[in-house]
């Protein structure tokens, strides 16, 4: 039986509480989707492969609607 990867999905990865929990995230060999409204340039250099980033608005309800439906940003 293959184990399951464990991917979690933060938002506000850029700064903050959303900042730390995504380091602490990764830290600990958890690959994390990453949305935010920016990238985060180093979070992402120090993890590259386990660092999935889209640059998103949550609050703009057209792109986040267009995104759910497989339309590029």
């Amino acid at each position: 039986m293959r184990a399951k990867a464990i991917v979690a999905i933060v938002s506000g990865h850029t700064r903050g509480l959303g900042a730390a929990l995504a380091q602490t995230l990764l830290s600990r060999g958890i690959d994390v989707l990453a949305i935010s409204r920016r990238r985060n340039g180093g979070l992402a250099a120090q993890h590259a492969g386990t660092l999935q980033e889209i640059e998103l608005d949550l609050a703009d309800l057209s792109a986040l609607d267009g995104w759910l439906a497989g339309r590029p940003l």
